[in-house]
């Protein structure tokens, strides 16, 4: 029986066994952890993690929580202590959303082996909790800089799809939103026909957008002008056998004419840009007549929208 005892404690396992068990004891003997000797000492800048269980709760202070306490233990284990090797965390409920502060107890509090706690300098830290919500808000179109934008073109419309998006965030800041808007639409002066651009929501700090990008449709139009050239002089057509004959005259001999088109166009046209006249070719007596001013255009983008005098007086008489 004491040979079997014997041969057991001479084994491996055993040996091992009892090198960590003395190893073990050693270590205690030497970390004070049986010593009868405590100290006191006061812990500060303990980071306090706040944990929302509760996803509609949102912290609108963007700032770090600490605490501070004193904890007891042995003289070489309170000396080497650091605030890092205390947990504190706290989970975040609607209690603490309606009361905005948050207690510490003894059961938030997490710290090492053979340190207690003994008293809890910060029992209450003051919080920014609010609820978050969501709504729909229609989209507004912006772009980077419309004097871009040749002078010939202009944006008659721009529409969006989807017309409105979903945002969330704390309630306080929904209040305050009636519209979100995209990105900045890219405009320059090579820009001449209507197109569509996939912008992204303009962020908002703390609101959240579904979806975050929208597509725009952008409808470009030309500009028209509409101008006046006063006294363009009017020609006569004549009958080709009566012109040494007769003699004519109009009055008057000058027109206003009133026209339209591009831009472009408009801004650079004279008299010279413009056939008017009056056709005489039936007068073939000496008198007075009536006769319908005639005008046109030489540009085809051109419209005449008016001519003053529409009528002029033609006399004519003999060629003595």
């Amino acid at each position: 029986m004491f040979k079997r005892l014997w041969n057991h404690l001479c084994s491996d396992w055993v040996r091992v066994v009892m090198a960590l068990a003395l190893a073990l004891l050693i270590y205690l003997i030497r970390s004070d952890v049986f010593s009868a000797k405590n100290e006191i000492r006061e812990i500060s800048g303990i980071p306090v993690k706040l944990e929302y269980p509760n996803s509609n709760i949102i912290n609108l202070d963007n700032k770090g929580y600490t605490a501070s306490i004193s904890v007891e233990g042995s003289p070489q284990r309170i000396a080497k202590l650091t605030p890092e090797e205390i947990r504190i965390m706290v989970e975040i409920d609607q209690m603490h959303l309606q009361s905005g502060l948050v207690e510490l107890s003894a059961k938030n509090i997490k710290t090492p082996f053979g340190i207690r706690i003994k008293e809890i300098h910060t029992p209450r830290l003051t919080v920014n909790l609010e609820v978050i919500e969501s709504k729909k808000v229609p989209v507004r179109v912006t772009f980077d800089s419309l004097k871009k934008l040749s002078e010939n073109y202009s944006v008659s419309s721009s529409t969006v799809f989807p017309a409105e998006v979903m945002i969330s965030g704390p309630k306080s800041k929904l209040n305050n939103i009636k519209e979100v808007l995209t990105s900045p639409v890219p405009i320059d002066n090579s820009i001449n026909d209507s197109f569509k651009y996939n912008a992204d929501i303009a962020p908002i700090a703390g609101v959240t957008t579904a979806p975050s990008k929208v597509t725009c449709e952008i409808n470009i139009v030309q500009n028209f002008g509409k101008r006046t050239i006063k006294k363009v002089p009017v020609s006569l057509i004549l009958p080709p056998d009566k012109a040494d004959s007769l003699k004519y005259k109009l009055t008057p001999a000058f027109v206003d004419i009133d026209f339209s088109g591009p831009s472009r166009t408009v801004h650079f046209l004279t008299g010279n840009d413009f056939d008017v006249f009056v056709n005489a070719k039936g007068i073939i007596k000496a008198g007075e007549y009536i006769l319908n001013v005639r005008c046109s255009a030489r540009s085809p983008e051109v419209k005449i929208n008016s001519v003053t005098p529409v009528q002029l007086t033609l006399t004519a008489f003999e060629n003595n």
